[in-house]
């Protein structure tokens, strides 16, 4: 099967996410190994970082779901990951990884909703927790790498 050819622009935004994206992440796994509360300094960076991603998401998504949808006819009909595809959280996980990460206002919202933080309590060190978070943010740099490999079309998988 032949994918269809990618336009310039959306080799450029692929490339533009994937390297923000990796630079997005090292925010948060810096910072979930602190033991003192994410400064100003890293709110603003997140912030700036989830204003991009969400202002370029519109444009982003639908290579994303082309990706997926040829990853899906490669493999006869399966998405070729290990979470439920019955599951609502397992969807919006499939259809972005990604999201997870950048929907939350703020910094401490995102350990929030990563579950590494209690809400409305203040910082704990979750250096114990953090482990288990950056092995799937390791997981996703590593789909986002094959995505980027995809859209430049490059075949070999990812080791």
């Amino acid at each position: 099967m032949v994918k269809s050819l990618l336009l310039k622009r959306e080799k450029a935004l692929i490339h533009e996410w994937i390297t923000r994206f990796m630079d997005f992440s090292d925010i948060i796994a810096y910072a979930s190994g602190s033991d003192v509360a994410p400064s100003e300094q890293d709110q603003n960076k997140y912030s700036g970082f989830r204003h991009w991603f969400i202002q370029n998401e519109a444009a982003f998504l639908p290579l994303w779901w082309k990706y997926l949808e040829g990853k899906n006819l490669e493999s006869g009909g399966t998405t070729g990951n290990d979470f439920d595809s019955d599951g609502e959280e397992s969807a919006a996980f499939i259809n972005n990884p990604f999201g997870n990460y950048y929907h939350p206002k703020t910094l401490v919202q995102t350990f929030v909703h990563l579950g590494l933080q209690k809400p409305n309590v203040s910082w704990e060190s979750c250096d114990d927790r953090a482990g288990d978070m950056r092995t799937v943010l390791i997981g996703v740099l590593g789909i986002a790498v094959e995505f980027y490999q995809w859209a430049l079309g490059m075949t070999r998988p990812v080791d």
